[in-house]
């Protein structure tokens, strides 16, 4: 069993509701990552729903969860001929830590116009860009490999508050629609190449759009910041399968702890 299907099993407690075990591999210090979180959430959605694959899914942070059991608390919204949702809670020691809504579909059977305006990033391939320091948990969960031209915070500079990085779960887990929720919150925030590492930048708020299933192989991504206001901060993130097709977009609201 691959890492993540290990520590995202789902308990059955009752109708629409999961225990769970929030597993510290994918915290960051002492919380819990977003994305995991995130992916925990989609999983218990599409229990409730008649259609398996989210296409958007909207969490907000309500407080830190901390690893340990928790409760899943799935509310059925809609079930429609095309699209569900659900909404999803998050419990521990009696305290709602987040809640999330999705909209579900089947993918493969979507059907419509496309067209795009831009394509993945430019960067080198994953042999020729750099791995981080795994000095956080989290960071060992994954295969990250940063364009070396996104990474001026390692080395004491400043640059633009952009990261291009390949990314796939290190233990060989083939990608998947969970894989692209974990992912989107995967990495450090790229404000980093501003202000250097200033520690935790919590999460307030995390959409995640999803277009397609990823191909096998590394999925390229682009993670950017263009604002920050008072100490808050979105970042915008694109994600590329192996055959160039845009599989994930990502926006996220976080605060800048000065």
């Amino acid at each position: 069993m691959f890492e993540f299907d290990q520590f995202s099993g789902l308990t059955a407690l009752g109708e629409h509701r999961y225990g769970v075990t929030l597993s510290d591999r994918w915290n960051v210090g002492p919380v819990p990552n977003g994305g995991y979180l995130i992916a925990l959430a989609g999983k218990a959605m599409a229990e409730a729903c008649t259609h398996k694959d989210p296409l958007t899914i909207t969490g907000h942070y309500l407080r830190p969860a901390v690893a340990g059991p928790a409760e899943l608390v799935v509310t059925p919204v809609k079930q429609g001929g095309t699209f569900d949702n659900a909404q999803v809670s998050i419990v521990q020691a009696g305290s709602e830590r987040c809640r999330f809504i999705g909209a579900y579909g089947t993918l493969a059977q979507i059907s419509g116009p496309s067209w795009r305006e831009a394509g993945p990033p430019q960067m080198p391939p994953p042999e020729a860009c750099r791995e981080l320091p795994k000095t956080v948990t989290i960071a060992s969960r994954y295969e990250s490999r940063f364009d070396p031209a996104s990474t001026a915070w390692l080395s004491g500079e400043q640059g633009p508050s952009e990261f291009r990085v390949w990314i796939r779960h290190v233990d060989g887990r083939p990608n998947d629609a969970l894989s692209l929720l974990l992912y989107a919150d995967a990495l450090p925030p790229p404000v980093f190449n501003r202000v250097g590492p200033s520690g935790w930048v919590p999460t307030v708020e995390l959409t995640v759009h999803l277009r397609a299933v990823p191909a096998p192989g590394f999925v390229q991504c682009r993670f950017h910041t263009r604002f920050v206001t008072s100490g808050l901060l979105e970042t915008d993130g694109e994600l590329w399968d192996s055959r160039g097709e845009l599989v994930a977009l990502s926006r996220q609201l976080a605060r800048l702890r000065g």
